[in-house]
């Protein structure tokens, strides 16, 4: 059965980010709302392995689908909320990047993807449908739920507090930990989230979106 523990961190980072709609101090409540997702990844991680040990990918998944996953699968997209209102009660504060920056950060994210297909061609999925279903869950939810929070909010208060080489370094380390299921998935985690940065520094918040929901769509499709 699925626990309801998700459902109640994401209220709480909801009324956390609403209550604090007066407050400026926007390091605080990114720090409250990143501890709750690190929370909310783990426990909805978990819970899932117990009834499927195999991997939180389509590609598994596919092979041996059941109705109860789908509840896993949707509970994801709830922490959409309190990040969507974070990034919107701080939107003055972050750097969303230029259409052309976007742009580029489309077009890296495109050579990324190809370049790693190149490098792991045999071990990537051969079924198109699992591209779609990670596009529109793993890779959407990577760029939109987490960028804003990490590469937005989170760092731009760092950034505010202390200075830019404080702040990547925290983000990318918070951000880490947020893949705390394997000491392998933090420090993948650590390293994209330096780079990620580095990204939102030059080109804007957008760019990391786009690398994101590409890195996304090849990591959840590696076999």
């Amino acid at each position: 059965m699925l626990s309801f523990t998700p459902l109640i961190l994401t209220v709480i980072a909801t009324f956390s980010v609403i209550v604090t709609i007066k407050v400026k101090d926007m390091l605080k409540v990114s720090l409250i709302v990143s501890a709750l997702y690190t929370l909310f990844k783990y426990i909805n991680v978990y819970e899932f392995s117990k009834i499927y040990p195999y991997g939180f990918t389509w590609a598994h998944l596919l092979n041996d689908w059941k109705e109860e996953y789908l509840s896993f699968i949707l509970i994801s997209y709830l922490f959409l909320i309190p990040t969507s209102l974070l990034a919107l009660r701080f939107r003055n504060k972050l750097f969303w990047g230029s259409k052309k920056k976007i742009l580029l950060g489309i077009l890296l994210g495109i050579v990324m993807l190809l370049v790693l297909s190149y490098l792991f061609m045999n071990r990537f999925s051969r079924n198109p449908l699992t591209y779609v279903l990670t596009a529109i869950t793993w890779s959407f939810l990577g760029g939109f739920t987490e960028e804003p929070l990490y590469r937005g909010t989170l760092m731009a208060s760092f950034k505010e507090r202390f200075n830019w080489l404080v702040a990547l370094p925290f983000q990318a380390l918070i951000f880490g930990i947020s893949h705390i299921w394997s000491f392998e998935a933090v420090t993948a985690g650590f390293i994209f989230g330096l780079i990620l940065g580095i990204f939102t520094r030059y080109l804007g918040i957008g760019s990391a979106i786009a690398i994101h929901f590409f890195m996304n769509l090849v990591a959840h499709n590696l076999l």
